[in-house]
């Protein structure tokens, strides 16, 4: 009998070191590191989850008047890189009327006629100019 009791301690300690060592066959040294390490990682990936999250919110449309100062500044910087020969205008676009509601201003269209030269062409000095100024204000409002 001894030697039958024998032989299976030997099977089963050799069998046991064959299983894998997953959080509950790992020594209580090595649970307790495994916690450790989820108790550090969660609030690290529940911060940068947040941090995501906020980062995504949506900007608020500009207001009428916003539309209207930049379309005024963009139309005076046209002007005023040309030496005031272009010829610069402006037409807003409202939105469909609905009923019971004002007119909704959507946007503002801006037209420029570059002048020409004494050939009869399209001034490229002009043209440049125009183009450099209607850029610094874009950047200036982030459009």
């Amino acid at each position: 009998m001894r030697r039958g009791s024998n032989g299976f301690r030997q099977n089963f300690a050799r069998e046991s070191q064959l299983l894998p060592r997953g959080i509950f066959h790992a020594s209580p040294e090595a649970f307790t590191a495994k916690v450790k390490f989820a108790h550090c990682v969660f609030p690290f990936l529940l911060g940068l989850a947040l941090i995501c999250a906020t980062g995504c919110k949506k900007s608020t449309p500009p207001t009428i008047a916003q539309i209207r100062a930049i379309t005024r500044e963009l139309v005076i910087a046209a002007r005023s890189a040309s030496g005031g020969r272009a010829d610069v205008g402006m037409r807003p676009e409202f939105a469909p009327r609905q009923s019971g509601k004002g007119q909704t201003l959507v946007a503002d269209h801006i037209y420029i006629t570059v002048p020409l030269t004494g050939a009869g062409v399209p001034d490229r000095a002009a043209y440049n100019a125009i183009e450099k100024k209607l850029a610094l204000v874009a950047e200036i409002h982030h459009l």
